[in-house]
């Protein structure tokens, strides 16, 4: 009784902090900004080139600033209102490759986090690492508000993913070990991650705010120190305790629950250790057990395939969508309503089904998408066929991507819990960066083809998942032994 209580509050608290998930991803989408249709001219060659020009708003394009090699404060000057340090940095045209090296850095730093996060997470507890990595993204933000050059917000970016995905990592962990099984799909789906979305709403809303770029990181680490601050009152997991062989700990920690929401326990019968020896739960006994456990090395690696291909595809079909739009504002605005559509339509088959095949349906769903998005078919000027059919996709890798989460972390034993997701997590960092370099196979194949291979590869991951457990209904196991026994009927 009182996990399940607690576990009510933890949905709420981990929605609230792992908002500023989204936050940190997408804070150089403002404050990179590059206001290609905001100037005017300066010199007597840019009002020539305007004279010959049809219209002005023809002219003032990205297209007739770089093709002419037109100069800031030379040539024109900028005339937007809110401030960038890609304008500021000058950022455009021939270096604004630069600016997305900004955004890619962000996934290197995730990609240490998620190593760093594997080892400390049962070593040092899910409480001190998810409070660590909210530490180290606070102050890597923090600090972005007082860089003066690109390679110093390259650092910032590596730093601040670092920190932001050691906070995710932690804090799917360290929750869902309060959260009874009734209870984790309703909490990681909708609460966690249909919530997280909200991270981006709530950008877009502190961009419409805040004119200044580095101001806008200030808001941003303040509002991510705001949210963390609940975390600090929360005790370690009493699993993480018990793997550990600290059966005293457990019980203190379940004793300030009850005193906390005010439901009295009482212990008549020893709490069973996971582990008897306090000396075998260590980083390279984990390793070890992988080769002692065949199930489940075979079921982390299957995992981290689908992990790999569920972030390839959703990231191939979200790079650039900022520019799809009239305006950064409602593009992002929109790509946050169909995160939130996609995480709905997850929570709503998961419910149904279960996690596995939920799991299974988004990838089958996903690539009977892109299969009808292979007929050449236009509706309307604006709209056909691949495009309508490729916003379903989008939605359906989207629930794929929320789905995994959550049965990841439920097929993974507690011992080995912060391992597993992280290593999963890292093969999903590693599709972060193929997806979008898959979108230039359109310059080079023909888009039948591209969009064939996207559906083959959604097909055989939907196949691949036949072979892993379902946790749906089931106690989350504590043990590479007692997951081997509890999915033993559902595995192929």
């Amino acid at each position: 009784a009182v996990v399940s209580t607690q576990s009510g509050h933890y949905g709420r608290v981990g929605s609230l902090s792992l908002t500023t998930v989204n936050i940190m991803i997408y804070i150089p989408i403002f404050t990179g900004h590059i206001p290609y249709d905001e100037w005017d001219c300066l010199s007597p060659h840019c009002f020539a080139l305007l004279a010959n020009s049809t219209t002005s708003s023809a002219f003032y394009t990205r297209t007739k600033m770089c093709d002419n090699q037109l100069k800031a404060g030379v040539d024109f000057v900028w005339t937007v209102a809110r401030t960038t340090f890609s304008v500021e940095w000058e950022l455009s045209c021939s270096q604004e490759h630069k600016l997305a090296a900004v955004n890619s850095f962000f996934f290197v730093g995730a990609l240490l986090g998620l190593v760093s996060a594997s080892a400390l997470l049962d070593c040092i507890g899910r409480k001190k690492t998810t409070v660590l990595g909210s530490a180290v993204a606070i102050a890597a933000t923090l600090t972005g508000a007082f860089v003066n050059s690109l390679t110093l917000m390259l650092l910032v970016r590596v730093v601040q993913g670092c920190g932001t995905f050691v906070l995710s990592t932690g804090l799917t962990v360290w929750t869902l070990e309060f959260t009874p099984s009734s209870l984790r799909c309703f909490k990681s789906l909708f609460c966690a991650r249909v919530l997280t979305g909200g991270g981006t709403l709530t950008l877009v809303l502190m961009a419409l705010l805040v004119k200044k770029w580095w101001v806008l990181f200030v808001v941003v680490a303040v509002f991510s120190l705001v949210t963390s601050i609940p975390l600090l009152f929360y005790p370690e997991s009493p699993r993480f305790h018990l793997v550990n062989g600290n059966e005293d700990k457990a019980k203190e920690t379940l004793n300030t629950l009850s005193r906390l929401f005010n439901r009295p326990i009482s212990f008549r019968d020893e709490i069973e250790l996971v582990y008897s020896d306090h000396g075998h739960h260590s980083y390279l006994s984990q390793l070890r057990d992988f080769l002692l456990y065949p199930k489940m090395l075979r079921t982390t690696l299957l995992l981290m395939v689908a992990w790999f291909v569920v972030a390839t595809l959703f990231f191939a079909l979200n790079f650039g969508w900022h520019k799809l739009g009239a305006n950064i504002f409602s593009s992002m605005l929109f790509s946050a309503i169909g995160g939130v559509l996609g995480n709905v339509f997850a929570y709503g088959t998961n419910a149904l089904i279960g996690r596995k095949k939920a799991l299974m349906v988004c990838f089958g769903l996903s690539a009977l998408a892109f299969l009808a998005a292979i007929p050449n078919v236009n509706f309307s000027g604006d709209w056909g066929l691949e495009g309508i059919a490729c916003l379903f996709a989008i939605a359906f890798i989207g629930g794929a991507f929320s789905t995994i989460y959550l049965l990841t972390s439920e097929l993974a034993p507690t011992s080995h819990r912060g391992m597993i997701l992280s290593m999963c997590s890292s093969s999903a960092r590693i599709g972060s960066f193929v997806g979008p370099y898959t979108s230039l196979l359109y310059g080079v194949l023909d888009r039948k083809v591209v969009l064939a291979m996207f559906a083959v590869v959604a097909g055989c991951v939907c196949g691949e998942l036949a072979f892993v457990g379902d946790s749906t209904g089931k106690q989350i196991p504590d043990t590479p032994a007692e997951m081997k026994q509890k999915h033993k009927a559902t595995v192929g």
